[in-house]
Parts: C-alpha cells; sequence; structure tokens
C-alpha cells in the first residue's frame, strides 16, 4: 500500500502535464503540496518517530530542492 501512495506524486504530475496540459511549473508546484501531505499523512514526516519537526523537515527539503533547481537552471542556461 505504501509503494502505491509513494508512486501517486509522479504519476499526479505526469497526469497533470500530459492530460491536463499543464506546464511543468505548475503541474510540480501542486504536486509538491500534495507530495508534502501525503508524507506527514502516510509516512509519518515530522511526526514523533521523526528526528525533525515539520517545519524543519520541509524546511530542508525545499533548501535541497531549490538548490538542485538553481543547479539545473545555470546547466540549462549555458548551452
Amino acid at each position: 500500500m505504501l509503494a502505491l501512495l509513494a508512486a501517486v506524486p509522479v504519476l499526479l504530475v505526469l497526469v497533470l502535464m500530459t492530460a491536463a496540459g499543464w506546464s511543468a511549473a505548475r503541474a510540480g508546484l501542486v504536486t509538491s503540496v500534495v507530495t508534502l501531505a501525503l508524507a506527514v499523512a502516510a509516512f509519518g514526516f515530522g511526526g514523533p518517530a521523526d528526528q525533525f519537526s515539520i517545519l524543519s523537515g520541509t524546511g530542508g527539503v525545499f533548501a535541497e530542492a531549490t538548490f538542485i533547481a538553481a543547479a539545473v537552471v545555470s546547466i540549462i542556461s549555458r548551452h
């Protein structure tokens, strides 16, 4: 069951970009919000068994995502 839930963000972004015709940025933003809610609700992200709180955990995730996006944009913009 958890494996199916883990596949939801990938399928959601694909459906939003192909069937709904959304841009990658818009579909990615919506999918990131859904993924965060899914991580907290289904996988216990930021819960009592997690070493990080929800705020510090999500802050770290978004900081890493921002760094990766900036690195990708810098590589793409060079060519």
